[in-house]
């Protein structure tokens, strides 16, 4: 399969015109869930995030560090009428805004850029179902271990103590669940001395992050 800039150049000139070249900052958002698809994105750099919306209608992050790529083409390809997630920058996005008919332009007539997409599709779907198989629905509790130990790796330690300030419900957000499974969860991690709390402030240790890597992996 050939490179995604060798990708880029195959597109033909009369669609390559058409091409708006936009550019996103951190906090932006791309594409709002439920939203009628009117366009698509391919972009050449950038990192997102992926949002939804659980049942009880609050929007959380369900991905993080997804790699920008192309935006909006599965909806267009697959002829839904909204959009399926949200997408917010994390990392400056640059790249081309593309129409619906400039899409099946390539489809039809760009042979490298739809076995591209398409490879790059079915490599989604087979780090989706891998992610899925991490988090099966009774084990929230490894969902929330690696939820913590990522904001560990994303904050800055003051010495030996990482300090975590979230609230209960923006756990619960982003794990799909009760706020009461949340405190249930934190009540069972402080007990086995995985973490520690003070007031809304998770506190971990450089020890007790070693012992929820170990949770995680068991």
């Amino acid at each position: 399969m050939q490179s995604f800039e060798k990708v880029l150049e195959s597109i033909p000139e009369r669609v390559r015109m058409r091409l708006i070249p936009v550019t996103f900052e951190p906090g932006d958002t791309i594409i709002e869930k439920g939203a009628p698809v009117i366009c698509g994105y391919i972009f050449t750099e950038g990192v997102l995030d992926v949002q939804s919306v659980n049942t009880r209608g609050i929007a959380y992050t369900y991905v993080t560090n997804y790699e920008a790529r192309f935006v909006g083409l599965m909806e267009i390809f697959s002829d839904h009428h909204r959009y399926c997630c949200s997408l917010k920058v994390d990392k400056r996005c640059c790249g081309y805004r593309i129409s619906k008919e400039d899409l099946y332009i390539l489809l039809s007539d760009c042979e490298p850029f739809k076995e591209y997409l398409i490879c790059y599709w079915a490599n989604q779907f087979y780090e989706s179902s891998i992610n899925e198989s991490r988090y099966p629905t009774n084990s929230m509790d490894i969902k929330l271990i690696d939820y913590l130990l990522r904001l560990c790796d994303a904050l800055k330690p003051s010495g030996d103590l990482i300090r975590i300030k979230i609230k209960r419900e923006e756990l619960a957000a982003f794990m799909g669940c009760s706020r009461r499974t949340v405190y249930r969860l934190l009540s069972q991690f402080k007990k086995e001395g995985l973490i520690g709390k003070e007031g809304n402030t998770l506190t971990i240790t450089s020890e007790q992050r070693k012992k929820l890597v170990k949770k995680r992996e068991e």
